[in-house]
């Protein structure tokens, strides 16, 4: 008989928690990406203040004519260099989103130790593909009126489309929680459970993901009360700092919670009337767990 969703669960936490070093692991390559990120857009932001040094700053010298001067100046450089920033900010996006798919199949498939990187990285392209391309889908379906309407008209065609638009919400969210679901079973080659135990397996992977998108909100809605309340640049510094110690702190229960959704899907699926199942080679390794 399959081992239940609750000792998988408790023997994944368990597991971890002799493990800690592997969360940090996990983040690493997270704190990478991010910095990756920043230098991508600081160096659009260099190359953008190089040109603007490049022009010659001619006015009459009239300060009450400054704010239009001022608008036309602006008008002209967004003429001139819109095209451009956006093809500058598309590519870093797609480079950031390149990165963010490689380092996660490179550091995720040696910490796992379950799957090799080419299907860590395949899955990954996969699933973001699909999403990416069910999302856009259903953009076009919900906001196909608002491309053809005035900005100024948009607000009365909320009502039409917000009965759609929650759908669409919905139906997005069960979509990644498939594609969720599939990603898991491959990287840990555990597609069996997708046959014979759809729903244990579904309901291992959904109380972890909502439990941390539990914490993800309650984290979210802190730091943005208490931006709302600032009053002086100290309580500024103040939410600054704690938004950042809230990004490493969901950072951190992400990586947790993944090692532990990793954990326990194969305590599951190596449980399932296989007692002379090999363990598996992963740095988690199930038999060191005693409970």
């Amino acid at each position: 008989m399959m081992i239940s969703v609750e000792v998988a669960l408790r023997r994944g936490f368990a597991l971890v928690n002799r493990s800690p070093g592997l969360v940090f692991l996990d983040s690493l390559w997270k704190a990478v990406w991010l910095a990756a990120t920043m230098a991508f857009v600081a160096a659009i932001g260099v190359w953008f203040g190089f040109q603007l040094r490049t022009i010659e700053w001619q006015a009459p010298n009239l300060p009450g004519a400054s704010p239009l001067i001022l608008a036309g100046l602006l008008r002209e450089i967004w003429s001139a260099y819109a095209g451009r920033l956006f093809g500058l900010f598309t590519a870093a996006a797609a480079a950031s989103m390149a990165l963010w798919i490689l380092l996660e199949a490179y550091v995720r498939s040696r910490v796992m130790g379950k799957s090799q990187y080419s299907v860590f990285l395949l899955s990954g392209i996969a699933t973001r593909f699909v999403m990416a391309a069910a999302l856009v889908t259903s953009g076009l379906i919900v906001f196909n009126r608002y491309l053809s309407a005035p900005v100024s008209e948009w607000p009365g065609l909320w009502a039409d489309t917000r009965g759609a638009f929650f759908v669409s919400v919905v139906l997005l969210a069960a979509l990644g929680f498939l594609l969720k679901l599939f990603e898991t079973a491959v990287r840990s080659d555990s597609v069996e459970l997708l046959g014979g135990n759809l729903f244990q397996f579904a309901g291992l992977l959904g109380t972890l993901m909502v439990f941390e998108w539990l914490v993800d909100v309650a984290v979210v809605v802190l730091t943005l009360s208490a931006a709302f309340v600032v009053a002086s640049p100290e309580q500024m510094i103040a939410v600054a700092v704690l938004g950042t110690i809230s990004i490493v702190v969901l950072s951190l229960l992400n990586s947790y919670l993944l090692l532990v959704r990793f954990s326990a899907v194969g305590i599951m699926s190596g449980c399932e009337c296989k007692p002379d199942r090999a363990q598996p080679s992963s740095i988690l390794r199930h038999d060191a767990v005693e409970i």
